[in-house]
């Protein structure tokens, strides 16, 4: 029944998302997410901290804008080619962006993911334990399950 639906039932779990350190470089993640679109369609890769919580997520229109930092005076992406090999050795803390500050708890309701997505104007969203450890995340593809059953119920 849709007014008992949890983000829990909904979510992609941690374990199922590919994840990154952030000690690692621009050409290990996008090999991890080049890999991860053509098998799953995932556009992200969560990124951790040393010890292991989520410092952010990298996303392609993060790696689109560090290589566009990096070489801004570059006008044509032919001419990337030759400066790859500095870009791809770039450590990812220096291509995500600071997390933002929200997240859901994993008993909370879809909706409340969906207006948080809204309201924030973010695609993907940490999910919370009781213990504010990061088990999962939600995106608006995920809430439109939820949807679905909504409508067809």
């Amino acid at each position: 029944m849709p007014s008992e639906a949890k983000i829990k039932d909904f979510m992609i779990s941690m374990s199922d998302y590919p994840t990154i350190s952030i000690n690692k470089t621009l050409g290990q993640a996008v090999k991890i997410m080049s890999n991860m679109a053509k098998e799953k369609g995932y556009r992200w890769v969560i990124v951790l901290d040393e010890s292991g919580r989520l410092a952010g997520f990298l996303t392609m229109r993060n790696v689109f804008e560090c290589i566009n930092d990096l070489i801004p005076e570059l006008s044509d992406w032919m001419a990337i080619y030759t400066k790859a090999q500095l870009i791809k050795h770039t450590t990812l803390d220096q291509c995500i962006h600071p997390l933002v500050n929200i997240s859901v708890q994993e008993s909370d309701h879809p909706v409340k993911a969906a207006d948080m997505i809204l309201k924030h104007r973010v695609t993907i969203l940490p999910v919370l334990n009781e213990h504010s450890e990061v088990v999962g995340i939600i995106r608006p593809v995920d809430i439109m399950q939820f949807i679905d059953k909504l409508f067809n119920d």
